[in-house]
């Protein structure tokens, strides 16, 4: 009685554990291919991670279209849209994660561009599952050519291609740059043709400063700054301003994420021109 006891027991055991083998692919494949749609907080890879491998033995790479997630499989091809703008992009699963708590996805530096959360850093979206490709290839050129502005090939000309030396033309300084009362530059001293509001966190009566730091602030990941100019009295002054948005609520919420990187006093502003 005993021995049919356990030879009963070790019976079902090997029947549950059959059962789950045999449901979990198809329990993994329902949640790939039947519709997956989830809300959350999306972020993007920091430049550091650049060359770095991801879960599924790839390399990272900013330019390319892929994400992490923490359980859809690697090839899952996923819709990420950003819903306070409704811009949309294709990615790839590729990476295990995101680590930060409440946060469903990060996407590569390309998607969160096509995305416009590079400012914000993080943004609300929704994660719907379109299909699978390979684990190891890139999304399907057609499922993508609408988010995707194509490369233009810059035209050569024949006379000028051989026989001549190129040279780099140098990046302008805060220094050589005739700095106008009313315009907005980039902190590499071009001018920037923006509009709308922006979230202003900095001003300086001394250009160079204003320029510094714009570069602490890319290196915190917010890579949308400005400069814009003022005029007071006799002099100028040079307020850092971060984002561009076309509501100016948008940018008020902009504020509450720049909070999250240390600048508790932002207030919005609207460019000049």
């Amino acid at each position: 009685m005993k021995a049919e006891w356990i030879f009963t027991s070790i019976q079902i055991c090997i029947l549950t554990f059959l059962t789950i083998f045999l449901l979990l692919p198809q329990n993994v494949k329902a949640q790939t291919e039947n519709g997956y749609k989830k809300k959350g907080k999306a972020s993007y890879y920091a430049h550091k991670f650049q060359g770095r491998r991801t879960s599924n033995g790839e390399r990272y790479h900013n330019q390319k279209l892929t994400a992490a997630h923490r359980t859809l499989p690697f090839g899952t091809l996923v819709r990420v849209t950003n819903l306070r703008n409704d811009k949309s992009v294709i990615v790839r699963i590729n990476d295990r994660g995101p680590f930060s708590h409440g946060r469903l996805i990060d996407v590569s530096y390309v998607a969160a561009k096509e995305l416009e959360l590079i400012a914000a850093g993080t943004a609300t979206v929704e994660v719907e599952v379109i299909g699978m490709g390979a684990p190891d290839t890139e999304p399907n050129p057609d499922l993508i050519a609408q988010t995707v502005e194509p490369v233009v090939p810059r035209k050569i000309n024949p006379s000028t291609a051989q026989g001549h030396k190129t040279y780099s033309i140098p990046e302008p300084s805060y220094s050589s740059v005739q700095y106008e009362p009313g315009k907005t530059y980039t902190m590499k001293g071009a001018t920037a043709a923006t509009k709308g509001f922006g979230v202003q966190i900095g001003s300086f009566l001394q250009a160079e400063n204003a320029v510094n730091f714009c570069k602490g602030l890319v290196d915190k990941e917010i890579h949308q700054v400005y400069i814009l100019v003022e005029k007071i009295k006799d002099s100028k002054k040079f307020c850092v301003v971060a984002g561009t948005f076309s509501k100016k609520k948008e940018a008020e919420a902009f504020i509450a994420s720049l909070k999250e990187h240390g600048f508790s006093d932002g207030f919005v502003k609207k460019y000049s021109n």
